[in-house]
């Protein structure tokens, strides 16, 4: 008889350890229930993570989350951030057999940040919590801005004109290493060039000398950089001096920080009909 109690006693015991390893929690509701919570399409509760890591500036939004609801019924999720950085529209209502792609606002300031994310499910016979996606968040500290140093604004249609240009790279944060683009349009060449550090490269577009320059600054940005740009209207293919043709020309499009997608404005003039 103590034998029998013996293997009674231990078979309870490996059902419990078995029911308390692996990827298997439990949850309490008005019935009690285990549910697998991984990451793939076969669990109950499922999630996947787009991104590991995302650059931001306050007010963007994003895509954070993906949630799967393979219960046999209709739920609402609950997702909080452990760093306050983040907005949702919480709850997020999900039903049976669905995704859905969870996003946030970030309301955050300048800096990184490591967000946790914790979903609470909710449905009618039981509840989950969730830990999910840590996900790296960086508002970039930096400015970009286009001063024109010298040249005018409105000159006259077929004659050689110069003009001056400064990009001005400001970086709040630490050292970094950074490439801003810049494109110069066909009736413009680049002539010459300064920068306060880095390198600078430039490609012609095109056939010879006749299509846009597109500028490469590869710079490790400190507190102010700049690199200032001096270019003139060009000679077309047919031997004229641009401007051919009264109206506004974009001098050069929105210098870019390619790392970030962050652009500066751009620069124009306005070609105006010879009076003689």
């Amino acid at each position: 008889m103590r034998i029998v109690y013996g293997i009674i006693l231990l078979v309870f015991s490996l059902t419990v350890l078995l029911g308390s390893s692996g990827n298997f929690r439990e949850y309490g509701g008005e019935r009690t229930a285990v549910y697998q919570i991984t990451d793939n399409s076969s669990s109950f509760i499922a999630f996947s993570c787009p991104i590991a890591s995302v650059k931001v500036t306050n007010g963007d939004v994003v895509t954070v989350l993906t949630l799967t609801n393979n219960l046999n019924e209709n739920a609402e999720f609950y997702i909080t951030p452990d760093v306050n950085v983040l907005e949702f529209s919480n709850p997020v209502a999900i039903d049976a057999g669905d995704s859905a792609d969870i996003q946030a606002t970030y309301v955050g300031g300048e800096g990184e940040y490591t967000v946790l994310l914790t979903v609470d499910a909710v449905w009618a016979n039981g509840s989950a919590r969730i830990e999910t996606c840590a996900i790296n968040i960086t508002d970039p500290t930096l400015e970009i801005e286009k001063v024109l140093l010298s040249g005018n604004k409105s000159v006259r249609m077929g004659e050689k004109e110069y003009w001056t240009y400064r990009i001005v790279l400001k970086n709040y944060g630490s050292d970094e290493l950074l490439t801003v683009k810049d494109v110069v349009p066909a009736e413009f060449e680049v002539i010459g060039f300064n920068q306060s550090s880095g390198n600078v490269t430039v490609t012609q577009n095109g056939h010879g000398m006749m299509g846009a320059s597109k500028i490469l600054w590869n710079v490790n940005a400190g507190d102010v950089e700049y690199l200032d740009v001096e270019i003139s209207t060009k000679m077309n293919p047919a031997g004229k001096q641009e401007f051919m043709s009264s109206g506004e020309y974009c001098m050069n499009n929105g210098a870019e920080i390619v790392e970030y997608g962050i652009k500066s404005n751009a620069l124009t003039v306005i070609a105006e009909e010879r009076s003689d």
